[in-house]
């Protein structure tokens, strides 16, 4: 419902701050699926901050991590899959292959 009620007005840009937070892994695919879907139909810019990592590959184009204090943007990875993505993009080896360096990114941090 807030998804929809922010979208009332065609804004040209959409900030989202964990929107599946504590929803079921089907519940929180659903939602990324909409999600994808009105981002292609209304092509506005939208800036998802996420703490899950595939969450940021299936919605995004580009992805900035933040660190250190004041925060900064540390790195840039770019999203390597095209629109529109589906349940299967997330079983890509694109999809996997960005998963695993920005978690060994991480890690390193």
């Amino acid at each position: 419902m807030v998804i929809a009620r922010s979208l009332i007005a065609n804004p040209g840009i959409i900030l989202m701050d964990e929107p599946n937070r504590g929803l079921d892994n089907e519940t929180a695919l659903q939602i990324d699926l909409l999600i994808a879907d009105l981002w292609q139909k209304l092509q506005s810019t939208v800036i998802l901050v996420t703490h899950n990592i595939d969450q940021a590959i299936f919605l995004g184009s580009d992805i900035y991590i933040m660190g250190g204090k004041p925060a900064r943007i540390v790195q840039h990875f770019k999203v390597p899959i095209g629109f529109p993505r589906t349940r299967e993009t997330k079983r890509s080896r694109e999809f996997l292959d960005l998963g695993g360096q920005i978690e060994e990114y991480l890690y390193q941090l």
